[in-house]
């Protein structure tokens, strides 16, 4: 470009500050309402998908009840069904707080820390409390409370806090504060194991959900064998149906701002229409010395790119901080509507910020093109088309109307809402022409020359003003179509909520009321309350919900002595009255395509029944859909009429409730409320739903204001010339100010006479159009005064502000005006204009990371309060084949080397542990039953399979609590369970033992029969690890088992036979702190004897003094080794490529005084356990110098 021409450009728009200035500010308003509106969105999707991940973690599924909490045996059951799917028990409620604060109610959340670790993949872990939450299980005292609840109840780590449920108190200890945002339920929280949360909500045996991870193939079974009372949702589903009911949110509040920036391109166009005609002059000269047209709308383009790139810088950053406010109420809303979100951050995002600042450059671009070409090519072109606008206007109309008639979807219409919009604004200029004709008629205004002047000039300016005009009659017709959408749809609410809510109070009962008595104290109340003299009538309510393939219907049963309000279409009668039929939502009649005389398909526990539609009905309880029946018919189809909420008519409400409250002191678990508080919240809820819209409805009015206070500001200046001329013809200031004035009424009047019918349609389609294809449910549509009488009062008031404005630059001395700059009462008038808009009438305010073993069988601040190994002792049997719970560890272990037909070798290991958690309290009895989640036990097996000839090696594991009877061990007859898995005695000894486990492509059913033992090791079973005394563990073990079975590789069955080892242990501290792990070896050796090392390994390198062995010779006879009595020297190494451990694979062993040197290698190198507990455990063999097999076993390594 050239630079002379450049800086003539710059040093014009500096001149005309002011309506540059407008023009930057309505591009920056519009890309602010872009750029806000999306961070908003955005960061509120983003918190969604946070809370979705705290509440499922990475669950796939949920299994659900229908109506009732299951019962944990069916969690069991789940469990057996599918061992290797991640699943997570879930129970919810609520409290109240005890004392001083009795009235505040906490959400009680329910957990097994231990399922949890496999599906929590954020949350509570993340505040610091993860690692040590396994210190909640079996721990029915201990609560996890979030930091703002502990600030406000002043409550510390091991202070006490009160809780009441059901008339009953408790008492719970504070294990940990955590941040509030890391609790899925908001920070009035309590987190509990599920036993506490059992006990608290007296729900033993009950479960609120179950968390999954299942594959498709998984969730096909698990739906086949779901009970008929359980439901399993896909979460997927579930966050996809919240993501598509709040994408109609965020569509409406993306529509609202891209409406601001139109307004914005709109002020644009005639800025650059002003600053063209301004200096038409000056182009016909320049074109007259040879600059070309191109280089005219180069010029005029770029000006209109630099407003819009320092426009959009402005709206970019403004955006952002308007966000950061924005953010919190779209993320109310949303979790108000639909689900919990909370947003603590919101960080600039430059990707937004670019697209905003991107937009508004083509804002700018596409606002100045048409000046551009005018500069260039029209330079004198004054005509005004009317016929052109008018017949685009009912062109426009047309596409309209035939987008909305044609076309389904939001996007439709919105499209079509639209065309409308822009139909209505071209017909500006002739609501114009209509009121001068009108007006122009009176006899004052034909008398008067001045008026006639002023009508006159109204009509020319619209030249330099349809634009302006167009954009302030769109925003204009916006606020009222908005404020007139929002006020019939609360009052709708309103009405809703009269009508559905029967009575003046509601009696419910605590959803945490265990099911079986949750009924009972409702069912006695009723006849107490109708009892009541003050009581004119009771009536009852419940909701179902009922599963219909892959869809669930909400069921709402309930009594309707006055009639079912809010009909729409049908009649409800005598047939809804007797069951005969039911009534449905408009939202379930649109999302199923359902009419009149259409048959619903209804899932009853008692069997399904197809029932025909009788009427639909306007509802607002859910978007999804509600369907309506009368609760004789509920007692008919379902065979259960019990309520689940009543409602309570009285004409003396003030004298009841205290009658009520008395007699509900005697119903435990009660909820008393009225309906009045209800509808009060429910507005409430409402008015904050909206409060995005009050603030886009702004924007889009400042936008539309800063455009046509600029239009008109720059029209009266280019009107300068004729008042000079007035003013020496004798025209006075004050004759001046007031044809100003009065001429910017004109057009603001004008403005008004179009936008409101406009609003009043725009109104009208979003009510019929726009929320129906959005939400599926109608409203009561009502034309009110004040949106009206708001829109023409923002229209003229805009109009007249400007006009005083220009007005007030007139000059006394010698009637010239200035160019006005902005002043104090000129900046109030402006923001009093825009903020009449927002003004409406309002109501009430990878691998697991492996765990320490040497960590796991070392002491620590709690083992000395646990049984302790201090000597030999008498076993006594079958009670020692049994647990020890008083005792920190105990393991069942079996391993065994088997061959097939054709020879081929296995080898297989199983393992039950044992782990207790803490000791028993002294409140606690001896024994718990095994279903019991107070239990402190917790059960971990182990499952390995060796394919010597197929080279592999595959593991599973299963971790489990006892509560509902997913694991424990009996000792008679002989039983360790885990989920699937079981080791069992098949006869009333403890020996022959069946073990059926399997892994996800393998399995073993085998059989051991009696063979050797019991072999006690060391003192008598007493086998000493360590220094400290209680450092050791009673061992004893069964050798030279016989074994056989079959073993299942991927598809293949093999049948098989041979030798298995078994070993029982238990203690509390095993390991001294020095010792980093150790080497095991059980070797079935081929002259008959067996033998089993094992060598501690310290941190110095060396081995520790309590290392020993056994050898069983065939007799029986024992020879018992120390340290010093063998050798173990590694002679060979294998590294992991997984987690990159380096293990001994082969060994040099001796054993002098039993005649015995060899060396041991590893049949396969890779046999690592990657499990919670991470080691190798694997097949080996022991071979002497010639290569010759002397015996074969199995090795176990830990700490590498």
């Amino acid at each position: 470009m050239n630079p002379l021409l450049l800086r003539a450009s710059l040093r014009y728009l500096s001149a005309h500050r002011a309506q540059s200035l407008l023009a930057l500010l309505g591009i920056a308003v519009g890309v602010a309402a872009w750029v806000s509106v999306q961070s908003a969105s955005s960061a509120a999707e983003d918190a969604f998908t946070l809370s979705s991940r705290q509440a499922f973690g990475i669950a796939t599924h949920q299994l659900l009840p229908l109506d009732r909490r299951f019962d944990e045996a069916w969690y069991a059951e789940l469990r057996r069904r599918e061992p290797t799917a991640p699943a997570a028990p879930v129970l919810e409620g609520r409290v109240s707080l005890a004392g001083e604060h009795r009235t505040r109610s906490l959400a009680v959340l329910g957990i097994d820390p231990l399922a949890e670790a496999e599906l929590r993949i954020e949350g509570v872990a993340a505040a610091g409390v993860g690692p040590e939450l396994t210190a909640l299980v079996g721990d029915p005292g201990a609560v996890v409370v979030s930091e703002a609840l502990a600030e406000t109840l002043g409550l510390a780590v091991d202070g006490m806090l009160r809780v009441t449920h059901a008339g009953r108190e408790h008492e719970l200890r504070v294990f940990a504060i955590a941040d509030e945002a890391l609790l899925p339920l908001g920070s009035d929280t309590l987190l509990l194991d599920i036993a506490g949360a059992q006990r608290v909500l007296d729900s033993a045996g009950e479960l609120s959900r179950v968390d999954l991870v299942l594959s498709t193939a998984q969730a096909a079974r698990l739906a086949a064998w779901q009970p008929e009372a359980l439901e399993l949702v896909a979460t997927v589903a579930r966050s996809q149906a919240v993501t598509d009911m709040t994408r109609a949110y965020r569509l409406n509040l993306l529509a609202l701002s891209l409406l601001t920036l139109l307004v914005g391109l709109l002020l644009v166009y005639s800025t650059m229409t002003h600053l063209v005609a301004q200096r038409e002059v000056l182009f016909a000269r320049l074109r007259a010395l040879g600059l070309d047209a191109a280089a005219v709308r180069g010029l005029v383009l770029r000006e209109a790119l630099l407003l819009g790139l320092a426009g959009g810088l402005v709206g970019a950053l403004a955006g952002t901080l308007l966000a950061r406010w924005l953010v919190r109420l779209v993320a109310a809303n949303i979790s108000d509507l639909y689900f919990r979100v909370e947003v603590q951050t919101l960080a600039p995002q430059p990707g937004v910020m670019l697209v905003g600042l991107a937009l508004g450059l083509l804002a700018a671009l596409a606002g100045g093109l048409a000046p551009a070409v005018q500069a260039a090519n029209r330079l004198a072109a004054r005509t005004r088309r009317l016929w052109l606008e008018l017949g685009l206007s009912a062109v426009l109309a047309t596409g309209g109307a035939v987008v909305l008639l044609g076309f389904d979807g939001l996007v439709a219409g919105f499209a079509g809402l639209f065309l409308v919009a822009v139909a209505g604004v071209l017909l500006v200029p002739a609501a114009l022409e209509t009121v001068v004709a009108i007006v122009g008629r009176l006899p004052v205004i034909r008398e008067g020359l001045l008026a006639r002047m002023t009508l006159r000039d109204s009509v020319a300016g619209l030249v330099r003003t349809r634009v302006a005009l167009a954009g302030l009659a769109l925003a204009v017709a916006t606020v009222i179509a908005l404020d007139l959408m929002v006020a019939n749809f609360r009052d709708s609410v309103a009405t809703w909520m009269d009508d559905s809510v029967a009575g003046e109070f509601v009696i419910s009962v605590d959803s945490a009321m265990h099911p079986d008595v949750r009924e009972a104290p409702l069912l006695a109340a009723r006849e107490a309350v109708l009892a009541l003299a003050d009581v004119e009538a009771v009536v009852a309510t419940r909701f179902l919900r009922l599963r219909d393939g892959a869809d669930t219907l909400l069921l709402r049963a309930a009594d309707h002595p006055q009639g079912v309000p809010g009909l729409v279409r049908g009649s409800a009668g005598d047939a809804f009255e007797t069951g005969e039929g039911v009534l449905i939502s408009e939202p379930l009649a649109m999302r199923r395509g359902l009419e009149v005389g259409d048959r619903l398909r209804l899932a009853f526990p008692a069997g399904p029944v197809s029932l025909p539609v009788l009427g639909v009905y306007r509802d607002y309880l859910s978007d999804r859909g509600v369907v309506l029946m009368s609760m004789p018919g509920l007692a008919r189809w379902s065979g259960d009429d019990r309520p689940g909420s009543l409602g309570v008519l009285t004409a003396r409400p003030e004298a009841l409730r205290p009658q009520l409250e008395a007699l509900l002191e005697a119903y435990p678990g009660l909820l008393l409320s009225e309906a009045a508080t209800l509808r009060e919240r429910t507005l409430e809820i409402f008015d904050r739903t909206f409060a995005v819209t009050h603030v886009l409805k702004v924007l889009v009015a400042a936008a539309a204001v800063l455009g046509m206070l600029g239009a008109l500001l720059a029209w009266l200046l280019d009107r300068r010339p004729l008042r000079r001329t007035l003013r020496a013809l004798g025209l006075g200031v004050p004759a001046l100010r007031r044809q100003a004035v009065l001429e910017t009424g004109a057009l603001g009047l004008a403005t008004a006479l179009v936008a409101v019918p406009l609003g009043m349609v725009l109104a009208a389609l979003l009510v019929f159009v726009i929320n129906r294809r959005a939400f599926g449910w109608s409203m009561q549509f009502e034309i009110l005064a004040w949106p009206l009488v708001q829109g023409a009062l923002l229209a003229v008031a805009t109009a007249l502000v400007a006009g005083a404005l220009a007005a007030a630059s007139i000059r006394a001395a010698s009637g010239r005006a200035q160019a006005p700059r902005p002043t104090l009462a000129g900046l109030v008038m402006l923001l009093a204009g825009v903020g009449l808009a927002g003004c409406s009438p309002s109501g009430p305010a990878g691998e697991p990371e492996a765990l320490n073993v040497a960590g796991l069988l070392a002491g620590d601040a709690g083992t000395e309060r646990h049984a302790l190994v201090t000597g030999p002792r008498t076993f006594v049997f079958p009670d020692d084949h049994g647990e020890h719970p008083d005792y920190r560890l105990e393991w069942w272990y079996l391993t065994g080397v088997l061959r097939d037909a054709e020879d081929r070798r296995f080898g297989m290991q199983y393992t039950q542990f044992r782990f207790s958690l803490r000791p028993r309290p002294e409140d606690l009895p001896e024994t718990v039953p095994a279903r019991d989640w107070e239990s402190r036990q917790v059960y971990m097996a182990h499952l390995a399979l060796t394919h010597v000839d197929a080279g592999e090696h595959r593991h599973a594991e299963r971790f489990a609590r006892p509560g509902g009877g997913l694991a424990g061990v009996r000792a008679a007859p002989f039983n360790a369970w885990i989920q699937d898995w079981a080791l069992a005695s098949t006869a009333e000894e403890f020996l022959p033992l069946a073990l059926t486990a399997a892994g996800e492509d393998f399995a073993l059913r085998l059989e051991f029969a009696p063979g050797r033992g019991p072999v006690l090791h060391g003192d008598a079973g007493y086998s000493r690890k360590g220094r400290d005394p209680g450092n050791a563990s009673h061992y004893f073990s069964f050798t030279r088992l016989p074994t056989t079975g079959e073993l299942y590789w991927d598809d293949a069955r093999i049948e098989v036979s041979g030798l298995s080892w078994m070993d029982r242990e238990w203690g509390s501290s095993v390991l001294d702190p020095d010792v980093v792990g150790w080497d095991w070896l059980s070797l079935s050796l081929a002259d008959g004897r067996d033998l089993m090392l094992f060598q501690l390994r310290e941190v110095e390198g060396g081995t520790a003094p309590f290392s020993a062995g056994t050898v069983v010779n065939p007799d029986g006879r024992l020879a018992r080794k120390h340290h010093g009595d063998f050798e173990m020297t590694p002679v060979e190494h294998w590294t992991s490529p997984v987690t990159g451990s380096r293990y001994p694979v082969a060994w040099q062993v001796t054993v002098p005084r039993a005649a015995l040197e060899f060396r041991l290698r590893a049949v396969l190198p890779a046999q690592e356990m990657r499990t919670r507990v991470r080691y190798w455990e694997g097949l080996v063999e022991a071979l002497d110098d010639q290569g010759n097999r002397l015996g074969e076993g199995y090795l176990e390594m830990t700490g590498y």
